[in-house]
């Protein structure tokens, strides 16, 4: 018999045997035993079109395995949102939370009357913990989309297309600090440039004298290492994860890419870097001179 949830939008059932590697790829590979943990976890909800289904910002609580239907993968972008990509039938999402223990990093709303198994993560951390492939598959898939979320609501890297993104994405690095990591130290010298996608990052200067300032605490989309970057010499201080923070590390190999592929969106781009190097510098000239 199944259980209505007023003005939800949802219809919970049970289910049984959905989880397998025919239905879902990700879990080739995942042993009988592995898929009875899962599925002991396993509720199914029938979706009406429409429904957001995870909102960004949200506690996380487990993974989703789309049984069927359509779902749009949503982010802000000035108050507004704008579809990322869409994922449908045999795919699975909801694995930001799991490996990074952190809240929703994207939306996702059902295109159409759909149908998902959702697993509690207590489950889920049970089967990656002695799985190291499945964790390594989630990993994968978190990490592409986690760059491919934050390319396309960004007004730089948004132009690119399907292609254009595949030549750039080699590329580029992306980096899981825990809190308090240190991403760059006092005194290095940077090839690279960091952008922020998820967390807060504290800038430090050190002083003449040996004492520190805090200069500013970066947030999402911001900019890290930018005066070492462009002047090539010793970094002035140091940059420290306030929580778990996702960076994006773009060397100089990665900037020639874009600037092959989108000239005006690296003018942009290198402009925008500029000036801030010399608003930070400026901000902390007096003090790192004593």
């Amino acid at each position: 018999m199944e259980e209505y949830l007023d003005l939800s939008g949802l219809m919970l059932g049970s289910m049984s045997g959905v989880l397998d590697a025919k239905n879902f790829p990700l879990l080739e590979g995942v042993s009988p035993v592995h898929l009875r943990i899962l599925e002991a976890s396993c509720r199914v909800f029938n979706l009406a079109k429409g429904v957001e289904l995870i909102r960004e910002g949200d506690e996380p609580d487990g993974l989703y395995f789309v049984v069927s239907g359509n779902f749009a993968i949503i982010k802000k972008r000035k108050e507004k949102q704008m579809v990322i990509t869409t994922i449908c039938q045999g795919d699975v999402f909801g694995e930001y939370g799991l490996i990074r223990d952190k809240t929703r990093y994207a939306g996702v709303v059902a295109i159409d009357d759909a149908k998902v198994a959702h697993v509690a993560y207590s489950a889920v951390r049970q089967v990656v913990e002695v799985n190291q492939s499945l964790r390594e598959r989630l990993t994968e898939l978190m990490n592409s989309r986690i760059v491919t979320t934050f390319f396309r609501a960004h007004p730089t890297f948004g132009s690119l297309d399907e292609k254009q993104m595949a030549q750039f994405r080699p590329l580029i690095q992306l980096k899981a600090l825990k809190t308090g990591a240190k991403l760059i130290t006092h005194g290095e010298k940077l090839d690279r440039i960091y952008l922020i996608i998820s967390g807060e990052v504290a800038l430090e200067a050190e002083g003449a004298d040996g004492s520190v300032m805090l200069v500013d605490i970066r947030r999402d989309g911001g900019f890290l290492g930018e005066i070492s970057f462009c002047n090539k010499k010793a970094n002035f201080g140091t940059a420290t994860a306030i929580c778990k923070t996702d960076v994006l590390e773009l060397n100089d190999a990665a900037l020639e890419m874009l600037k092959e592929l989108n000239p005006n969106g690296h003018v942009a781009l290198m402009t925008t870097i500029q000036t801030l190097a010399q608003q930070t510098a400026s901000r902390i000239k007096t003090f790192i001179s004593g």
